[in-house]
């Protein structure tokens, strides 16, 4: 997931952020507003772009790999972008290449991972949100200075910031997932309840999970 395929965008910037929109689009606008707030504690108060790569074992359980990069997919990703006015969610780049990214939370506890929302990135932004696959294409020193610069603070800070999510990717990726999709994202999209089918069709992943190449920072 995570740092795949950019999508190109046609057209330039919306001058304002979401104009004309429908009443379907309206309740994705309070979809995707309520997406950009919801960041790991940790990351509150200091951290605008966090490096959250997705655990190996749910790598190719994504919404584009999934709906096989057809209309039900695109439709998604033309909300989105409709949503975003165009621009990168997190740093308000406008590109003609962005791309869209699921939005995920994970229940340590419970090993369950739900998918929430989506969200519109810059090639740099991406990047750094998936830092494992960063480090593991030698982009690690770009996807740092990306979290440093987008959330002003030295690049010391921003290593640590990356440092400790990759700790976290290592230990998610020793566990054997459960694939959710949010309620009120399914109610907007019911296509994506081909993510939870497709993983119940394979076999459940084993505890142990063989990370090749696994990359450090």
């Amino acid at each position: 997931m995570g740092y795949t395929r950019a999508f190109e965008v046609a057209g330039s910037c919306a001058a304002e952020s979401r104009p004309g929109l429908t009443a379907n689009h309206a309740s994705l606008n309070q979809l995707f507003d309520s997406s950009m707030t919801r960041l790991p504690s940790t990351a509150k108060v200091r951290s605008r772009l966090r490096p959250y790569p997705v655990p190996e074992p749910l790598r190719d359980y994504t919404a584009y790999r999934v709906l096989r990069r057809g209309r039900r997919w695109k439709q998604i990703r033309q909300d989105f972008l409709l949503a975003a006015g165009h621009r990168c969610a997190t740093c308000g780049a406008c590109r003609r290449i962005l791309s869209c990214h699921g939005e995920w939370t994970y229940d340590d506890r419970l090993s369950t991972a739900t998918l929430t929302s989506f969200t519109i990135l810059c090639a740099d932004c991406a990047i750094a949100t998936n830092i494992a696959q960063a480090i593991r294409r030698g982009f690690g020193d770009l996807a740092v200075r990306q979290l440093s610069r987008v959330n002003g603070v030295s690049l010391a800070a921003a290593e640590a910031l990356a440092r400790e999510s990759m700790a976290t990717w290592r230990e998610r990726n020793k566990k054997s997932w459960r694939l959710h999709v949010a309620p009120n994202l399914l109610y907007h999209y019911p296509q994506l309840r081909e993510l939870s089918s497709s993983q119940r069709e394979k076999l459940q992943f084993s505890r142990k999970i063989h990370v090749q190449t696994e990359p450090h920072l």
